[in-house]
Formats: structure tokens, sequence, C-alpha cells
């Protein structure tokens, strides 16, 4: 028997003849000069394309099947028998991508043939019509019928969105650009411009969100979303926390005593946060770079979203305690008075940040799971006008509509005359630290310890002259009387430059030393002596060793946010008077609005005294005056 390889050779192939003997024998001609008889009984005929032929088949009717090859691949279905030897054996299935509403896209390869032939001859369209399969939705890996599996974008409604949330990002260039023009008014002044700059730099880049979440997400819009997202959220709500906390500070001293924090120390607390988050993303994006995978809606539609690992999961966790304690301290300046209002509206716009957050996370979550892409880009728009948009106009619309009404560069009048002066407001050191000081306050302040000073040398005068001084008769009950007359006096001075005239004896605290939650020198409650011992004045544990006794008593107006008006007491011993000799007491108010008294006396014990000694009268006319000040300047 001839090799089967000669099958392949050039030659004339005559119709298959069967023997009657379980066999076909094939007449093969080659080139006229030879004649062969061959049995290919044991042949198969394989008309697909088989990754690997086999032995048994003859390769010349390989790719002869009648599939359509660009909708449909050919399945060869091996022979039961070897008797039967025809074309047809073979399935034609639809490919991946494709469908056909026909036998299940499943084509018994023998109706493929006689399709095809009746085509051929009689020119219908049987073949192409029904076993030709067709083209899925896009997007889709399998399918039975024409549905999609694509969520719909609706680019219209995407774009004005997009639109909107750009003009909101060039407002903010522009209110910057109108800030910066009007940058010397004391309403933008007291406000520390820097930090109202740097707030609609992280406005402008959350607005941003929007662009880059616009189309369909892959791995660098993925990348766009989280820096602009994060980033922006980190500059916006640092630059406002630096300046609630700087309130949080200044109000929280309990004393007449004024912070000074400037923008400088500010920024330096303000840097190292935004490096944190700078070295956070970087490294994200670097070895683990934010992608796009796919996910389905409602519709069991599927559209791409940016993946949410534990990267997103950590972040998330520390921008909610970055929110917690920015809550805090907005709750402790809650009554903190400030010009133009600037604190609270700051805190409101903090408390609305974690708000819309919190309630946009709970949409997404819980409400809106399986939302689909417009859905998510109109949860992303709304999120970002709620906290972004809102910001801006709690921060900044009442400061242009003042400069627009020509208020910018007057006083905030209610405010002042609730105490609250430019050298204690929002940015606790008064107008633009970086500038020039305010040389008519820096006088002010030197006036008051130049008459401090002439009222202690004018005390030193009046001793000099009343001690031992046989012309000058002493006042019943005075200061200089026999009772209260030094037992040795060899000078007005001694001791640690103090005056030695009698051995009185009082009590000494203070309501600084105090343990948290008491009230030991009586601040509030009466002073209780039992729990005192009053010391002599001349010994060593007089912390100022002196000739009469002295209570010092600080209250803050109405507003401040210690219990809302705070109050402090020194009881010690004194020697000189820090605002000049008088009968009893002494009544002021200082800059800052805390209204203070001074109560000088000379027996044993005498400054147990717990309430005000003042007449309330005059402690009115005293704020009285104070408020008329405040608004005349």
């Amino acid at each position: 028997m001839p090799p089967l390889s000669i099958l392949n050779k050039p030659g004339k192939l005559s119709i298959p003849v069967d023997s009657g003997l379980s066999s076909i024998i094939l007449n093969y001609r080659l080139k006229g000069f030879l004649s062969l008889d061959v049995d290919v009984s044991h042949l198969e005929v394989n008309q697909c394309e088989p990754a690997a032929p086999a032995a048994n088949e003859i390769s010349i009717f390989h790719g002869t099947h009648k599939c359509h090859n660009t909708t449909s691949q050919c399945l060869y279905r091996a022979q039961a028998t070897s008797s039967n030897w025809s074309r047809g054996k073979y399935q034609c299935l639809c490919r991946p991508g494709f469908y056909s509403p026909h036998y299940d896209g499943v084509f018994n390869g023998t109706l493929v043939e006689v399709s095809w032939q009746d085509q051929e001859e009689n020119n219908t369209d049987t073949w192409r019509t029904v076993f030709q399969c067709k083209q899925c939705a896009p997007g889709c890996h399998f399918c039975t019928d024409p549905s999609p599996c694509l969520a719909t974008y609706h680019w219209p409604f995407r774009i004005t969105l997009l639109v909107f949330s750009i003009s909101c990002a060039l407002c903010t260039m522009i209110i910057n650009a109108y800030m910066f023009k009007h940058r010397k008014l004391k309403v933008f002044k007291v406000a520390s411009p820097i930090f109202l700059s740097i707030t609609l730099f992280g406005c402008a880049t959350m607005y941003l969100e929007m662009a880059a979440i616009f189309p369909v997400l892959d791995r660098y819009s993925c990348i766009a979303t989280k820096w602009s997202r994060h980033l922006g959220f980190c500059v916006t709500y640092t630059a406002l926390l630096m300046k609630t906390w700087r309130v949080s500070l200044t109000y929280r001293v309990k004393s007449a005593h004024k912070v000074k924090l400037t923008d400088k120390q500010l920024l330096q607390w303000m840097v190292p946060i935004l490096l944190v988050m700078l070295i956070y993303l970087g490294t994200w994006t670097l070895s683990d770079t934010p992608t796009a995978e796919e996910i389905v809606d409602n519709e069991d539609l599927r559209f791409k979203q940016c993946v949410y690992n534990w990267w997103d999961h950590s972040l998330a966790i520390g921008e909610v305690l970055f929110l917690a304690w920015g809550i805090r301290v907005c709750y402790n300046v809650r009554n903190a008075e400030s010009l133009f209002n600037e604190a609270r509206l700051i805190s409101y716009a903090i408390y609305n940040i974690a708000i819309v957050n919190i309630l946009m996370i709970a949409f997404h979550l819980f409400i809106f799971p399986r939302a689909g892409p417009d859905i998510k880009y109109l949860l992303g728009f709304i999120r970002t006008q709620l906290s972004t948009s809102v910001t801006v106009a709690l921060v900044f619309g009442p400061k242009i509509i003042r400069v627009l009404r020509g208020q910018g560069d007057q006083w905030d009048n209610r405010a002042r005359s609730r105490g609250v002066t430019a050298s204690f407001s929002l940015n606790g050191i008064g107008l633009v630290p970086e500038e020039a000081p305010d040389l008519y306050q820096e006088n002010e302040e030197l006036k008051e310890e130049i008459q401090k000073l002439a009222a202690q040398i004018e005390f030193m005068k009046i001793v000099h002259m009343e001690i031992n001084n046989r012309h000058v008769k002493p006042k019943s009950g005075g200061y200089f009387t026999t009772l209260n007359a030094p037992t040795v006096v060899h000078s007005p001075l001694s001791r640690q430059g103090c005056l030695l005239i009698g051995a009185v004896r009082c009590y000494q605290c203070s309501s600084d030393a105090d343990p948290k939650g008491e009230d030991n020198c009586g601040a509030y409650r009466t002073f209780d002596k039992t729990h005192h011992i009053a010391i002599e004045c001349n010994s060593e544990e007089s912390h100022m060793p002196g000739s009469f006794c002295m209570k010092l008593t600080q209250q803050s107006p109405k507003g401040f946010i210690w219990d809302g008006r705070w109050r402090q007491v020194i009881r010690r011993c004194a020697s000189v008077a820090d605002t000049g000799v008088t009968g009893v007491c002494n009544w002021g108010v200082y800059e800052n609005g805390v209204y203070w008294e001074e109560c000088y006396c000379s027996g044993d014990e005498c400054n147990s005294s717990t309430r005000l000694k003042g007449p309330l009268g005059l402690i009115s006319v005293v704020f009285v005056i104070f408020s008329v000040k405040m608004f005349f300047y």
C-alpha cells in the first residue's frame, strides 16, 4: 500500500468507490503515469482547522468547513464508525462576543453545508441570515440577545456638571485675586490673607475632582481622583483648622495675658501635616498605583470604578480622626467672640465638611451601593458643592459683601462693643503680623506701664515722708498708724527691695495653682478660711513680703468659652500697689475686655473676701466707658 503522504502530491483524485467489503477505495493518478487505488476507510475527514493535525486525518480537507469564520468557529465531531465517510461532520459555534437567535448559537455542519450549497446554486440567503452569528452589544463577553452589557454614560448631563464645577474652580481663583487686591482692608487683614489664599487653593483642587472622574475611568484618571480629593481636603481643612486652633489657644488662657501666634508659626504647624499627606499619596501612587475595576449596577450593567483597598481605608480612618479633632476644637470655641464673626463662620464650615462627608459615605454604602456611573457622578457633584461651595460662601461671602457695601475697612462695631479688639481677635496678634506693628497700640501699652511706674514712685515718696515723721499726724486706721509701725526700721527698703512695715498676716493662694475641677482660692465659691492658714508677710513662706494684704480679681465679659465667664483670684501679701494707692480698691478694664479689681488692706486676714467689693454702678460705668471707647476708636 502506498504511503498516505502521496495524496498530498499533485495529481487527480477520483470519486471514492465503495468496494462492498466495508472499505472505501480512492483512485489516485499521479501525472498520468501512475494510477493507484488507496484504501481510505480508516481515514477521517476533518474540515475544521485543528490545532495539531492527527495522523489519521487528510490535511487537504482542513479548513473546508462552511462556518462563518468571523462570527463562529468550527468544532470537529469524531466519527462513531469508519463506514460513514462524508462531509459536514462538525458544528459551528458562535465565537465569544457573538450570539444567534437560532439553534442557540450551535449549528449542525450538515445543515450548514446544505445551506451554503443552496446559496451557491440558487442564490438564497439562508446561510447568511440563519447560520451567521450576530455581534453582542459593546462590552459583552457573552450574550444570548442584543441586550446591553455596559452602563450608559449620559454625556450631556455629565458635561453640564463638569462645566459648573470648572466654573466654581475659576471663581475661587477670581476670589483669590479680589482678596489680594483688597488685602489691606481690615476685613481681610484680621483673617490672615495667607490662610485665606491657602483655603481657596484647596477648594479649587477639590473642584477639579469632577474633571478627574468625568471620563471612563482608567489608571491615570484614578490617580488624579485620589490626589485631587485627598490633597484638596487636607489643604482646605488644615487651613481652616489652624485658624480655629489659634482661636482656641488664644481664648483658652485663663488670664489677661495675650497669647500671640503669628501666621508664620501656624504655617510651621501646617507644613508637616501637608508633608505627611504628600508622602502618603506619593508612596501609594508608586508602590500600588490606583487602577480601575469593573463593577455592576442594579441592572447588572458593567462600568469602571477606581479600586478601593487598604490604602483608601487607612486614609479614610486618618481623615475621620482629623475631622473629630477639628470638631472638638470648634466646640471649644463655640462661644468665642471675634471680629467679623470669623471664628463662628469657620466652625460652621468645619461642621458642614464633616456632616457632608459622613452623609455621602452613608449614601454610597447603604442607599446607593450599586448605583450607576451617572448617579455616582451626581453624588460626587453634590458632595463637592455642599462641602466646598458652602465653605467658600461661609468664609468669604460676608467679607466680600462688606467690601461691596464699602464697610471692608471699618471695624465690626458689634464685636468691639462686646470687648473684642484687634489685638485679641481671630488671628491673636492684631493686624497682619508680618507687616509693621501698630504704633498706636504699642504707645498705649507703654503709657500703662509708665503710669504704673509713676504710681509706685509716688507711693515710695509717701512712705519715705510718713514713716517716723513727727510732723505728719497719722490717720486713724491708715497704713502707717502706730499699730503697723515697724519694730526696727533702718531704711524704708530692705530685704530684697521690699518694705518691712509690721508683721501683717495675709492669705496666700492663686486660682492658677488650683487642681483641675477645684476652686480652693474662692474664685467661684465662698473662700473657705478653714482650709487656709494666713502667713506672716515678713516670713519665709510669703511669696511677696510686704506690709499689707492684697486681693486681685480678674473676670471676663460674657461670651468667652470657659463657663461663659471665667474668673481668676490671687490673694497674697503686697508692698507696692501696681496701680497706685487708694483707700480701698481700684477697678479697670484691660484692652481685651477683662475686668480687674485690686483691693489692698492692712488688717490681719483681711484679703479673705469672696465677692467683688466695687459698687455695681461704678462697675457698670466702667464697662460703658470701655464700650464707648471701643466704638469710637
